[in-house]
């Protein structure tokens, strides 16, 4: 059965459902199995999980964390990372700085590619796209608060103010 509902007709799978029609859709498929001895072994299910099937409201729910994740990452770390870099970073070490900080950045991106199959197999899409939406809106509230605004102003004058000899931003 594959549906939450009991009175629903079973899944028959047969071998000719389940083996390509000719040799070359079997060589594209896979090149290295052999059609033939496909053709008289016994079929064997390797691996099934079956699982309820989501309810609509669930896509719905799953859509709208990931909205909030792009909503967040857009005004946070999609813009921030970049305008930080270049505009906050003081010149004489600009080129090593932005080299380690983009480095970084994109560790934290691979980390966080790295998570998204356990988190999905574990908790869901929903809690992934909560939990990604968590860290970007975190970022935007740093950026917010704590990243001072250079709008109008030389790099020398927020250099200076990073070295608290000014206090003009």
């Amino acid at each position: 059965m594959r549906s939450d509902n009991p009175g629903a007709a079973p899944i028959h799978i047969t071998r000719g459902d389940s083996l390509p029609a000719n040799a070359v859709k079997a060589f594209f498929l896979n090149p290295f199995a052999d059609l033939n001895a496909a053709r008289t072994a016994p079929l064997k299910i390797e691996r099934a999980r079956i699982g309820r099937i989501p309810s609509t409201g669930h896509g719905y729910l799953v859509a709208l964390t990931l909205f909030a994740f792009v909503t967040f990452y857009a005004m946070g770390p999609g813009v921030c990372v970049w305008l930080a870099l270049s505009e906050l970073m003081p010149t004489r070490i600009r080129s090593v700085g932005m080299s380690v900080a983009l480095v970084l950045n994109q560790l934290v991106s691979t980390a966080l590619a790295v998570l998204v199959l356990p988190i999905v197999s574990k908790y869901g899409y929903t809690q992934m796209f909560l939990l990604f939406a968590g860290f970007t809106v975190v970022y935007l509230l740093t950026a917010a608060f704590f990243l001072p605004e250079t709008k109008g102003k030389t790099l020398e004058e927020v250099e200076q103010y990073f070295e608290g000899k000014a206090n003009i931003l």
